[in-house]
């Protein structure tokens, strides 16, 4: 039991890594639809680690401003799951938003 839950934990590790590849282009292009999707994978799994940097990507497009709902949505949940650097910029978006 111990063995699969370490290697579902590495796998984790690894989308979320190559996500970050993408979004910050470490070796490789920058590719934020291709960093979005991986993020999404470990998203999905709980990894607050993902949920506050699907929050920075959405905070840090082009579209931010229509994408505030979603940028306070993903910066909670991280928060939530114990990710100090989400609830320090979720409380600051919702004071800008008082």
């Amino acid at each position: 039991m111990k063995k699969k839950s370490f290697a579902s934990q590495e796998y984790l590790n690894a989308q979320f890594e190559f996500a970050r590849c993408y979004d910050m282009g470490i070796g490789t292009e920058i590719n934020k639809i291709k960093a979005s999707e991986l993020y999404i994978i470990a998203v999905e799994k709980e990894d607050n680690r993902a949920q506050y940097h699907l929050g920075n990507l959405y905070e840090t497009s082009k579209s931010a401003e229509e994408y505030i709902e979603k940028i306070i949505y993903w910066y909670e949940r991280a928060s939530e799951n114990g990710n100090k650097s989400a609830w320090y910029l979720y409380t600051v978006k919702l004071e800008k938003l008082w």
